[in-house]
């Protein structure tokens, strides 16, 4: 159908998008015209030329829901928009003629485009040319007003613009609708004294059928906000294109109807006359009759037969039905009609504003209860329900069956199961993250019964106790706009359950990566269980063994738990980390000793150029990089919080340097209480002697601070630099000792530090325990594994011991 043939259609509604430059209008043209449209419905066409300063769409609906068929929507664009404003009179201008022009004056709906964040004056200017426009399109019309009641949409764009920095959506949302009942009361106050004044059919009281809105072409930014989104990311269109599409074809099917009867009773003029000259005789000498007595008539025949509150109020006939009250109101001789059937229109049309305000509070930005997303939001739909929502005392009665009030007792009923819902999930998420912490507090070590526990309670979680997409049980329908059957969904959304849900799944997390570590490591044989990759055998004296083993169990720690690379033991409560570090512990030294049997295998002889020699051939080979990789991932699990390092590539860097240049700037050294029969005491200074080859020999004194700090069963002693910075310049070869008296019992003894696990690196004597000597008589000396010095110079932990 073309532009020109859907205008001609006496069936097709015309709805005209009026406002100022700039006010958001030709946006929230597009996105009703695709709203409108819908997946069911086609874009007919766009006109590329205007008519009168306008540009007309049309667009077929083939939805029910919409009132289907062709609808004709006009646009003021651009410069033409501020010239209609300025001169409104342009529509009646021979120039204007045409389908557009007849488009306009014959409009069924006018959607009236007010930026949100507009002054009061702006507003005010908006008004005024939308009255000069009122009027022009009332001198454009062929013989006034038909039919009262025009339906205009007194609509608030960009309503984005009104959102806060640190807004909730809650805020925003009620900040939108204090905004809109502002506009709404400036829009009544403006138009109301010309309305009482003027006596204008068209901008009688009543009228104008006024209808508010609030829209915006996007929400505000935050995944907060996109839950208040339409279905293509606008804000209210939908309820828009909702509410102007049947008003406009309801107000264009009055229209017919009134110019049929129109019609009819000007064929019935002829047939009449004669009837009426006689009748009018008999009347005039009877005394007469005026028009109130028909009028009079139709109030009684109104009143016998009109509708129960629940029909006549209904969101299908309110509209219709108001209008025939206006226009009795508004008909001569209605001031002379008798006192009661004069109250009965007025108590009528009473109800009807009262109803219809009523009913618009349950549209948007009032939040309902599948939008409600904090207990904060639901606690006040609650109060709003038992408030603000309540039907006016007046009208409780005869409105119980409404559809406006049977949405209420829906909101109340909803508001109640949603909460329920929202408590039930979120004592199952907690319910969920309390087995999985008594799971992972577990005293002893995991056997196959606490996995079996672990995979039970996963299962568990997988299978909430209703889905989001389920109706919930108990719910009301309303064959109106958000009167829908209540789902699960709005439960799931709420801001305590995300946070609830976000600590399930970290839990979880943790708990199956706990799972892993107790099956890799062997706890927990069984059917099912993953391979125990790290419970690794001891060396044997096949070196090539040891070598094939790493790549080898990297590559099943890969193929068994792809994620291994995120686990982490830092998150573990205490008491599983004291059965898990020993046993990681243990896992890195088997790896150890494995890599350490293979590079003694492989050394010639120990010599600073063999180790050097050693580092760029065996440790540049795969299977020491995959063993680097393996022992480089215990490592970090058994030391949490430490620098991720490869062991092998340590050991490479370590053995590749010429020399060493570290400063002490403390050493601890720590005395067990048990010693010797009394408590052990140093005696004089720490001394450090490095001894060149072929060189002279430098001594590095360090000097007691404190008493020492006793933490039984051991006393830990601090030794700072005595006169030196404490700065050692080490070489491969150098011969390392050290030297501290002690004093026990009235017994001078002495630890001594020397040999370590390699002659090229014997600075590794002061990582290793001391052998205690007694200073006089001397009995075989004894290492002491329990006296340990820490803040020596380092030594990789893969270097091995060299006999």
């Amino acid at each position: 159908m073309s532009l020109t043939a859907a205008i001609a259609d006496r069936l097709a509604p015309r709805i005209v998008f009026f406002g100022p430059a700039r006010s958001g209008k030709s946006s929230l043209l597009d996105a009703f015209l695709r709203v409108a449209a819908g997946v069911d419905a086609e874009l007919v066409g766009v006109s590329s030329h205007a008519g009168g300063g306008l540009v007309p769409h049309l667009i077929r609906v083939d939805r029910p829901a919409l009132a289907g068929g062709p609808v004709v929507v006009c646009d003021c664009d651009g410069q033409a928009a501020g010239e209609l404003l300025c001169r409104p009179n342009a529509l009646v201008r021979k120039s204007a003629r045409g389908a557009v022009a007849d488009a306009v004056r014959s409009a069924d709906a006018l959607v009236l485009v007010v930026d949100a964040a507009d002054s009061p004056e702006q507003v005010d200017a908006t008004f005024r040319a939308f009255g000069d426009f009122l009027d022009s399109l009332e001198e454009g019309r062929t013989f006034g007003r038909e039919v009262g009641g025009l339906p205009v949409f007194l609509t608030l764009a960009k309503c984005d613009a009104l959102a806060q920095p640190d807004d909730e959506p809650g805020t925003w949302l009620r900040r939108v609708g204090q905004r809109e009942r502002e506009v709404r009361e400036r829009f009544e106050d403006y138009f109301g004294s010309d309305v009482v004044h003027s006596g204008s059919p068209f901008l009688a009281f009543g009228s104008l059928d006024l209808r508010p809105a609030a829209t915006a072409i996007r929400v505000p930014p935050g995944p907060m906000f996109e839950a208040y989104a339409d279905a293509d990311g606008t804000f209210g269109v939908e309820d828009l294109v909702h509410a102007v599409l049947p008003a406009a074809r309801e107000y264009r099917e009055r229209l017919l109807r009134a110019k049929k009867r129109l019609k009819a009773t000007v064929g019935g003029v002829g047939v009449l006359v004669g009837a009426m000259l006689l009748g009018l005789a008999f009347f005039g000498l009877a005394g007469g009759f005026g028009p109130q007595d028909a009028l009079a008539q139709r109030v009684r025949d109104f009143r016998t037969h009109e509708a129960p509150a629940a029909v006549r109020l209904s969101d299908k006939n309110l509209a219709g039905y108001r209008k025939e009250l206006a226009e009795i109101r508004q008909s001569m001789g209605f001031n002379s009609l008798p006192d009661e059937l004069q109250r009965f229109v007025e108590r009528r049309l009473t109800e009807t504003d009262a109803y219809r305000d009523f009913r618009a509070k349950f549209q948007k930005p009032q939040l309902g209860p599948a939008d409600v997303r904090t207990r904060e939001e639901l606690d006040a739909l609650e109060a709003a329900i038992a408030g603000e929502l309540t039907p006016p005392a007046a009208f409780a009665a005869d409105w119980k069956d409404t559809e406006a009030v049977r949405l209420r007792d829906k909101w109340k009923a909803d508001a109640r199961l949603v909460r329920e819902a929202e408590g039930q999930l979120h004592d199952w998420y907690r319910g969920l993250i309390r087995s999985a912490n008594q799971l992972m507090l577990t005293d002893k070590p995991p056997d196959f019964g606490w996995r079996t526990q672990v995979e039970t309670l996963v299962k568990q979680a997988a299978t909430p106790p209703f889905r989001a997409a389920d109706a919930v049980p108990g719910s009301p329908t309303v064959p109106v706009r958000r009167g829908e059957p209540l789902t699960y969904a709005p439960a799931y959304e709420f801001d305590r359950l995300d946070l609830a849900r976000r600590d399930w799944d970290d839990t979880r997390d943790r708990l199956l990566h706990l799972r892993s570590f107790a099956d890799a490591l062997g706890l927990t044989p069984g059917p099912g269980t993953p391979p125990a990759v790290l419970d690794m055998p001891e060396p044997t004296g096949d070196t090539a063994v040891s070598l094939a083993l790493g790549a080898d169990r990297i590559r099943a720690l890969s193929a068994a738990y792809p994620d291994f690379k995120t686990w982490a033991t830092a998150s573990f409560p205490d008491p599983a980390r004291r059965w898990l570090d020993p046993r990681l512990r243990a896992a890195f030294d088997t790896g150890s000793r494995h890599v350490r049997r293979v590079i003694l295998d492989r050394l010639p002889a120990d010599k600073p150029e063999d180790w050097a020699r050693l580092a760029d051939g065996l440790l540049a080979e795969p299977a020491l990089k995959d063993w680097g990789a393996l022992l480089g991932a215990i490592r970090a699990w058994a030391e949490p919080g430490s620098p991720p390092v490869d062991p092998v590539a340590e050991l490479a860097t370590f053995l590749k340097q010429q020399r060493f240049d570290v400063t002490l700037k403390s050493l601890d050294l720590t005395i067990p209480d048990d010693l010797l029969d009394a408590r052990a005491v140093p005696a004089g200074k720490l001394v450090v002697r490095v001894h060149p080859p072929g060189g002279e020999a430098k001594e590095f004194a360090f000097k007691t601070v404190g008493d020492g700090t006793r933490d039984r069963p051991v006393t830990v002693f601090r030794f700072t630099p005595d006169g030196h910075p404490g700065t050692l310049s080490l070489r491969p070869g150098d011969d390392v000792t050290a030297t501290l008296p002690l004093r026990s019992g009235g017994q001078d003894y002495r630890l001594v530090w020397s040999g370590g696990r390699s002659a090229a690196f014997r600075w590794d004597a002061l990582n290793q325990p001391p052998v205690l000597e007694k200073v006089g008589p001397l009995p075989a000396p004894v290492r002491v594994p329990g006296v340990k010095l820490d803040g020596g110079p380092p030594v990789p932990g893969l270097l091995p011991g060299v006999k």
